[in-house]
């Protein structure tokens, strides 16, 4: 049912956000009373029929990665969720991940450097202990997370991962602000939002960013902190 906290005696209703159930139907009714004469009476009835929104896979650091063989490889996919359910609330996602990389113009099963099948758990996170996995030459590694559910259409994400087989530093941004997450992992936002980017780097070391296409980055629309840690889009 619809809390009585929305239902008033105003000729307008509002129900926020979230206060309804997915996969549910409610019957909205209003009645109407003449002041002058109270035996005169009508009313209205309305259904709204709440749809499921699909479940959302995501992989911490993004769609790329650049990385060391030296060093144990983290995947985490906890950031999934299904948008039906509070994101302070369990999920109830399942995960299955999965690793291809390209040969011979075919995407192969990733095996480890002693030629056996990669290693896969089926949970938030994946671990790869250092040097189980060669370098990489032409084609980057693709790991691919997939989140399910009881009565929901699977959702995957697929992050592209190079290695290298030098010590490199591990670099992760993290946004905010009031952009809008695509399922691709890619931000959607409008000319005059506020979005930010920190990062969080392994090691300390001289940090340059950079954006594709290139715009003047000394624009009063951006700002740097003084750690080069957190990028601003004040907004055009």
């Amino acid at each position: 049912t619809i809390p009585a906290q929305y239902l008033g005696t105003i000729s307008q209703l509002r129900i926020p956000g979230g206060t309804l159930q997915a996969a549910s139907t409610y019957v909205v009714a209003l009645g109407i009373t003449m002041s002058d004469d109270l035996s005169k009476t009508s009313s209205s009835e309305m259904v709204i029929s709440v749809e499921t929104l699909p479940l959302v896979a995501r992989i911490k650091g993004g769609a790329t990665r650049r990385a060391s063989t030296r060093a144990i490889l983290t995947l985490d996919a906890s950031s999934s969720r299904d948008p039906d359910v509070s994101s302070s609330a369990a999920q109830g996602l399942s995960y299955a991940w999965a690793c291809t990389l390209a040969s011979d113009g075919a995407a192969q099963a990733c095996r480890d450097t002693s030629g056996a099948l990669l290693a896969l758990a089926s949970a938030a996170s994946l671990e790869v202990p250092a040097g189980a996995l060669s370098a990489t030459t032409d084609a980057p590694y693709e790991f691919t997370v997939t989140v399910s559910k009881p009565g929901k259409s699977p959702a995957g994400y697929t992050l592209a991962l190079t290695l290298v087989e030098q010590a490199i530093p591990n670099v992760e941004l993290t946004a905010a602000g009031d952009g809008v997450r695509q399922n691709d992992g890619s931000f959607k936002l409008n000319a005059n939002s506020v979005f930010s980017l920190t990062a969080a780097c392994s090691a300390t070391g001289t940090q340059t960013w950079s954006i594709t296409p290139a715009v003047a980055l000394a624009a009063p629309a951006f700002s740097l902190s003084a750690q080069g840690d957190l990028f601003v889009y004040l907004g055009a």
